[in-house]
């Protein structure tokens, strides 16, 4: 759910995307059960829920957003988040899709290209400008290209803010009964032949 959110910046469509995503992959149950790891295709189904829904609707600011709140985190930590959130927000969906992908994901700039169906150069341009605004809107130092190391340090502190978004995200999601509520309801409407997902 929380990377849902990352990719397309609003709670209601990530759920939708969600909900929608465990529903395909149920009723696929027999074509997926045969891969190594459902929730690999889980999370590309997912993906492209997501991307479908950016043609549809017009996003809003994260800020915005009614997110639950993580019970783990304090104030400060809480405060931080929603400042990434909101930064992530502001970047055009491609940016923050390619950004998700490459920084969250660990997925190669080949392997997103491949995903998006556009170019890996495309890829890399999306994934340098997110950087380049995250840095500015977060405080992270401006870029100096001579300094390969101030370079790929900041590079590590946006990928840490971003993880560490995430994470507030996830926690608060796993607390929020309303949401698990909403789409294990959207998921048992389909009623596959065994339910994977609730494993564990």
């Amino acid at each position: 759910m929380a990377r849902a959110v990352l990719l397309c910046g609003d709670r209601a469509d990530a759920e939708d995307a969600v909900a929608q995503a465990f529903a395909e992959v149920a009723r696929k149950w027999d074509t997926a059960s045969r891969y190594d790891a459902p929730e690999a295709y889980l999370h590309v189904t997912m993906t492209r829920k997501v991307f479908r829904l950016f043609k549809r609707r017009r996003l809003e600011e994260m800020a915005a957003l009614e997110l639950p709140v993580s019970p783990f985190a304090t104030p400060h930590e809480a405060l931080e988040a929603k400042e990434v959130l909101a930064a992530v927000a502001g970047l055009p969906p491609m940016q923050r899709t390619v950004l998700v992908h490459c920084c969250l994901d660990g997925m190669k700039q080949a392997e997103v290209a491949k995903l998006l169906h556009i170019q890996r150069g495309t890829v890399a341009a999306h994934l340098f400008k997110a950087r380049e605004t995250l840095a500015a809107k977060l405080g992270l130092g401006a870029r100096t290209p001579d300094d390969g190391l101030v370079a790929a340090a900041r590079r590590d502190q946006i990928m840490e803010s971003l993880q560490v978004a995430e994470r507030w995200l996830a926690d608060g999601f796993a607390a929020d009964e309303r949401t698990r509520e909403r789409v294990l309801a959207a998921v048992d409407q389909v009623q596959p032949p065994r339910r994977w997902w609730r494993r564990g």
